[in-house]
């Protein structure tokens, strides 16, 4: 989950003192531990280095660049200007940034777009009681016996009667039968 989540949050620097260099997502290349493949070569930086660290009397103390990747970042590190402000982080989600976390726009980014269905407005009304709510919604879902007879559920070798309407629409308003003929 922490990789899922890592994507919205930008670090934002201002004095560097708190932008971890390799796992804070403060460039445009994302985290440099991976971008840079840091497991084989750290650049002589150390792990736990601060972007402000690697600048001493307002000039850059950088390695070479031995890649073209590594070139990349360090021409972006040198286009950074430091201010007396500290580091913030930002929630950037569809373009959108905010300094607040929010689990409504997170849930719907990464659910995308759904068609809303027409009964809707009929089952989650706004002054309804939550509970009552979703069994209106559940009742019609758990007997249908559309939404039970899924492929995941027959390769299983269940078969599933719907206690209303029996195996072939037929009244049942017994028990439910297993696939031997008895009841549960």
């Amino acid at each position: 989950m922490k990789e899922v989540a890592y994507q919205f949050i930008h670090l934002q620097v201002q004095n560097g003192e708190s932008c971890r260099f390799w796992s804070d997502n403060w460039s445009p290349y994302g985290k440099l531990h991976d971008y840079l493949d840091a497991g084989r070569s750290q650049l002589g930086i150390p792990k736990n280095a601060t972007l402000a660290s690697l600048q001493r009397n307002g000039s850059w103390q950088l390695p070479a660049a031995r890649t073209k990747r590594q070139l990349q970042v360090l021409s972006y590190i040198t286009t950074v200007q430091f201010n007396e402000e500290p580091d913030y982080y930002e929630w950037e989600i569809s373009g959108e940034i905010s300094n607040k976390y929010s689990t409504g726009d997170i849930y719907h980014f990464m659910r995308g777009t759904v068609e809303e269905a027409e009964w809707t407005k009929a089952i989650w009304t706004p002054g309804s009681i939550t509970r009552q709510s979703f069994h209106a919604w559940y009742l019609p879902y758990a007997l249908s016996v559309t939404r039970l007879m899924k492929p995941e559920i027959i390769c299983f070798g269940i078969v599933v009667t719907c206690t209303l309407s029996g195996p072939k629409g037929q009244a049942d308003v017994g028990s439910p039968q297993l696939e031997d003929g008895k009841t549960r």
